[in-house]
């Protein structure tokens, strides 16, 4: 066939693989992103144990050798239950958001800082939210997370530190009971799965009465002696009865994600056959120019070109089907990972430098498939080609 017509097909195949490249390298940033910066909380290292989650089972986890912090909370505290309760407003209005409960020590196993405020002291572990009496309860402390503070309308996050809102809850059978809760501080929107779905509004208080998980933050060091303790304690506090449950939240986050992993990995594949095929395909049309252009680089040479002259014209030649791919690459690519993406509520953005960076990466590995067979060519002595003439 024509050289035209090789290098359109070589033109296809590095298009192809500049998209998987592109599109690889997207997939693994939105799956780290996910994982890291999306949740906005460590999870490095963090067992989650169902239990009651007792103060004493918890002290005693606390105080094992391997731990470096114990919590307890319940599942609200880490997924962002979706609102059940229903605030009213300065304005009037009505608000409803989720509840998380979890004790003092939740922050210091996640790692996080109060945004406004402060964070939930042991004195407001102390006071209670009961829902079965109607006696007077004194202001409960609450955190705000930062889509609670906008949905609430005050004008900044500091603004919303020392506010009262009153809310209503059921204290028995056709009997409502409102009580009255003043925000200590404002903590970032996180969930584990916020790379899915937008975080809702959401307010944190210390509540042992639904505690149904252990929190433990692992040092890092003698990680099997610690679950074992922990096993020990297990048994030991009368839980024989029934199997520990215990699981790492990074296992949680890759069964969460498992749909982000897969795809990664398929690209990543995909994206080695490519260079595979394109690496054939760009060697076949190395090895074909080489042919049909042996006396013309034979003339040069006798007219005084330098190897390295030579080298950087069979080079040039050769990486312009690379070049020219991008035109389709980049527009593909593009609006290939900008409707992937459309289907996370908190996503990475595409920026110049991926596509610059896989096109570059295109281009590296066409030069590192040619170069050889072009310095043999551009090394070539002019009488070799010309001594039939």
């Amino acid at each position: 066939g024509s050289t035209e017509l090789r290098r359109l097909l070589t033109t296809v195949q590095f298009a192809v693989l500049t998209s998987l490249i592109l599109a690889t390298s997207v997939i693994y940033q939105q799956m780290h992103f996910a994982f890291t910066e999306g949740m906005r909380m460590d999870t490095d290292q963090v067992l989650t144990i169902v239990t009651e989650c007792q103060n004493s089972f918890r002290d005693q986890v606390r105080s094992l050798p391997g731990v470096a912090a114990a919590s307890c909370s319940d599942v609200g505290a880490l997924n962002g239950s979706e609102g059940n309760l229903v605030f009213t407003i300065s304005d009037g209005s009505t608000a409803r958001v989720g509840i998380g409960g979890m004790d003092p020590d939740f922050f210091d196993v996640y790692g996080f800082s109060p945004l406004a405020g402060r964070l939930l002291s042991e004195g407001d572990a102390s006071q209670r939210v009961d829902f079965r009496t109607d006696e007077l309860i004194p202001p409960k402390t609450i955190l705000v997370n930062e889509a609670a503070a906008r949905r609430f309308g005050f004008s900044s996050l500091d603004a919303a530190v020392g506010q009262n809102l009153s809310f209503a809850g059921q204290a028995g059978p056709n009997k409502m009971v409102y009580r009255q809760v003043t925000i200590v501080g404002v903590i970032p929107d996180y969930a584990l799965d916020a790379v899915a779905k937008v975080i809702q509004p959401a307010i944190y208080w210390s509540d042992p009465t639904f505690y149904t998980i252990l929190n433990v933050k692992l040092t890092g060091h003698d990680i099997p002696e610690t679950l074992h303790a922990i096993d020990g304690l297990w048994r030991q506090f009368g839980e024989e009865r029934r199997p520990i449950v215990r699981t790492f939240l990074d296992q949680r986050l890759q069964d969460l994600y498992g749909d982000i992993t897969r795809q990664a990995h398929a690209f990543a594949t995909l994206a080695v056959i490519a260079v595979f095929i394109s690496c054939l395909g760009l060697f076949g049309l190395a090895a074909f120019t080489a042919e049909t252009r042996t006396k013309e680089i034979g003339i040069r040479k006798a007219m005084g070109a330098r190897t390295g002259d030579v080298l950087r014209l069979m080079l040039w030649q050769f990486c312009k089907p690379v070049l020219w791919a991008n035109v389709i690459a980049w527009p593909a690519g593009y609006f290939g990972m900008r409707y992937w993406l459309q289907d996370f509520a908190y996503h990475i953005e595409l920026s110049p430098w991926m596509f610059l960076s896989a096109s570059a990466l295109a281009v590296l590995i066409a030069v590192l498939t040619v170069a050889g067979h072009a310095l043999l060519v551009a090394r070539a002595r002019p009488v070799t080609a010309l001594r039939y003439e």
